[in-house]
């Protein structure tokens, strides 16, 4: 079984752009995987209004862009969720968890192995 948790959703934005920072915007975030599961974990949504690209947005965007070809997508603030999806497997995205632990603590900002995100992923391993 092929297991991969993405974690808190941070979308990306493109670093240069003449972007309407007043219009709201919506990210589509596609989902083809018809042979795959996806489990989403405090019902985020794939979608978002903005008000403006934060710095953050443009440099995790940037990142993105590396990864999958296009920064205005959502993932965990290091992997794009449309590249950390595999098909056919068990996919799991949990909102409000980050990437890696450093800078994270249990309470307020989680990482996956913090042991409270742990309780919600390990029991796919072990079945």
């Amino acid at each position: 079984m092929l297991l991969y948790i993405t974690c808190r959703y941070i979308q990306g934005a493109r670093f240069f752009g003449t972007e309407d920072t007043n219009s709201l915007s919506t990210v589509p975030v596609p989902v083809q995987q018809p042979a795959s599961e996806v489990i989403i974990e405090n019902g985020t949504s794939l979608t978002a209004t903005s008000s403006g690209a934060t710095f953050r947005a443009r440099f995790v965007g940037q990142g993105y862009k590396q990864v999958c070809g296009q920064a205005d997508v959502w993932g965990d603030g290091v992997v794009p969720e449309v590249s950390a999806h595999l098909e056919g497997a068990l996919n799991i995205s949990l909102d409000g968890v980050y990437h890696s632990p450093v800078g994270s603590d249990d309470e307020s900002r989680p990482w996956y192995g913090s042991p409270s995100v742990v309780d919600k992923w390990i029991n796919h391993l072990l079945h």
